[in-house]
């Protein structure tokens, strides 16, 4: 029971232990879905971007080739061309598409003098300077506002610039700049920008063959601010939760940022966030996309993982009611049994005490009646040697129901919890020599020989004095009644650590393994008469038996037919 006490503790420790693992895998399952749905957005993010890339190359590779199939372009034709194919109106983003000619250092004064004909009365390539070759926008659309800053600018004499020009023509594909601040903007508002450049080749139809410099006639080129772009590409920046940082080329430096979604809208920034970098490349040039999404509260505090908790808290707890109150039924059945076995021994002693009563006290009663019967009828014709046989039958008799009444009486007291029980610490030896000397007279008369072994010692136990009387007087008496004229009776004393044992030893008739079995149980009593046909009530070792579980003690027999009886039991030690 006391194991089973503990069951609803385990039952709920296991529940909460489960619930612990539930929300845990509940907390992960949703940080995995979350951080999916993170990187999704994050890839349609990239997708959008890079869609946008080839979409703004597609038209540059129009305009160059364009440029390609004419003789020449005067800039009313440009301008013309610009506007029917809607790319300034319809690419996000775009601050112009500009057309940069190629120019030998011995064309540069008559390439000057052309633009200034047109009525550009100040024109010069800018930057001034000696270089190997120069390169000027001739054309740019929309030609107004910061546009015409660009005039006349010569992009090889940056290195940004020209680095990415040089690539586009050695690659004759679009390329992206690394990081630039526009000609276009003032020095109070640069914001980091870069440029797209396709080659313009004339004349020469496979300029990926051979040395196509020498068919180089310029670049179309389109200069985007990163703001305008990705804000183009993606619309109004309002996600508070999410911030997008854009570096250039591979890595993350602060120095090559590109662009800064805080810039735009400020993004809410807790400790609980999801991060992630995804390369975007274009044609060889690599962009670095750094993303983090903020949440104002970690995922352990969601809905989802806080119902999980929270149900395996509440169905822990209602195991672990329902595991005390099967507990309770269950000890309350237990209860009812153990009640009911205790129900059926009692009505079992009852019935076998009544068995006792009207069985064997009938047998001495009807021979006491019945001499006093004679005695009372015929005493005037009976002589006095048959008086004193019918006296003797009848004291005999008394006797024998008067020994009866006191056996059941003890045993009924006994079961009963009624039995004076006052236990001390007692000398056995002590006890065990009272006994031999009580019935000495009795062995005596039927040439017994009582022996006692190991009594020059005391032998300390702890026990009620009268109960341990009784059990001796009991056993000695059975073992002198069975014992045959000229027999022996031995009581000996064994230490055995922390207990004395008495054994009583007769030579008697002995007992078969079914005779032993009954000898302590009051449903089979059975009373067998003695070697000089003495007559016992069956109760003395059924009292012995008792008598001893009452000091934690054990009783036990060893016998077989015709070779006697040893009756044993042992006590604790005082």
């Amino acid at each position: 029971m006391k194991k089973l006490s503990i069951l609803p503790y385990l039952v709920l420790l296991a529940g909460l232990l489960l619930t612990e693992l539930l929300t845990i895998l509940s907390f992960k399952d949703l940080k995995l879905i979350n951080q999916q749905a993170f990187e999704n957005t994050c890839q349609d993010y990239k997708n959008k971007i890079l869609s946008q890339l080839k979409a703004n190359a597609q038209v540059l590779y129009s305009c160059a080739a364009y440029i390609s199939s004419s003789d020449s372009i005067t800039r009313a034709e440009w301008k013309l061309f610009q506007s029917q194919n809607k790319s300034l109106s319809e690419l996000p983003g775009i601050q112009g598409i500009g057309y940069v000619k190629k120019i030998q250092p011995g064309q540069l004064a008559q390439f000057e003098k052309l633009i200034k004909t047109e009525g550009f009365a100040d024109f010069k390539v800018k930057p001034e300077g000696s270089r190997e070759f120069y390169t000027s926008v001739l054309f740019i659309e929309p030609f107004s506002g910061r546009n015409l800053k660009a005039f006349g600018f010569d992009g090889c004499a940056e290195p940004v610039r020209k680095n990415a020009m040089m690539l586009a023509e050695k690659s004759n594909a679009a390329v992206i700049s690394d990081k630039v601040f526009l000609i276009q903007d003032s020095n109070e508002k640069k914001l980091p920008g870069t440029i797209m450049f396709v080659p313009v080749f004339k004349n020469y139809s496979t300029p990926a063959l051979y040395n196509p410099t020498q068919y180089l006639a310029g670049w179309v080129y389109s200069p985007f601010r990163m703001n305008d772009l990705i804000t183009g590409i993606i619309g109004d920046w309002e996600n508070e939760n999410l911030n997008l940082t854009i570096y250039d080329n591979e890595g993350i430096n602060p120095d090559s940022i590109l662009f800064n979604s805080d810039s735009i809208c400020m993004a809410k920034q807790t400790t609980y966030l999801y991060t992630i970098e995804l390369p975007l490349v274009f044609n060889g040039k690599t962009w670095t996309m750094h993303f983090t999404k903020y949440q104002s509260t970690p995922d352990y505090f969601s809905f989802r993982v806080i119902a999980v908790f929270l149900a395996g808290i509440i169905i822990s707890f209602l195991l672990f009611i329902l595991a005390i109150n099967w507990l309770k039924m269950k000890t309350k059945s237990d209860e009812i049994f153990i009640l009911n076995q205790e129900l059926e021994k009692t009505n079992l002693s009852k019935d076998r005490f009544i068995s006792v009563l009207a069985h064997d006290l009938r047998s001495p009663f009807n021979t006491l009646l019945g001499f006093t019967d004679l005695l009372n009828d015929k005493i005037d014709e009976l002589s006095q040697n048959e008086q004193k046989t019918y006296l003797k039958y009848i004291h005999n008799s008394a006797h024998s129901i008067f020994r009866l009444l006191d056996d059941l009486l003890t045993w009924a007291r006994l079961d009963a919890g009624k039995f004076p029980f006052y236990p001390a610490n007692t000398d056995l030896s002590e006890i065990c020599k009272t006994v031999v000397a009580d019935y000495a007279i009795v062995a005596m008369n039927k040439k017994i020989q009582l022996e006692t072994e190991n009594m020059n010692v005391p032998h300390i136990v702890y026990a009620d004095n009268m109960m341990l009387k009784t059990i001796l007087r009991n056993l000695v008496d059975n073992a002198i009644k069975f014992s045959p004229e000229n027999g022996i009776v031995k009581i000996r004393l064994t230490p055995a650590g922390n207990k004395n044992t008495v054994s009583v030893s007769d030579t008697g008739i002995g007992m078969t393994a079914e005779e032993k079995a009954k000898l302590f149980n009051i449903s089979t009593i059975n009373s067998k008469p003695g070697t000089a046909n003495e007559k016992g009530t069956g109760m003395g070792l059924i009292l012995c038996s008792d008598l001893v579980k009452k000091h934690n003690g054990f009783i036990w027999v060893d016998s077989a037919p015709g070779s006697g009886t040893t009756v044993s039991f042992s006590l604790p030690v005082g």
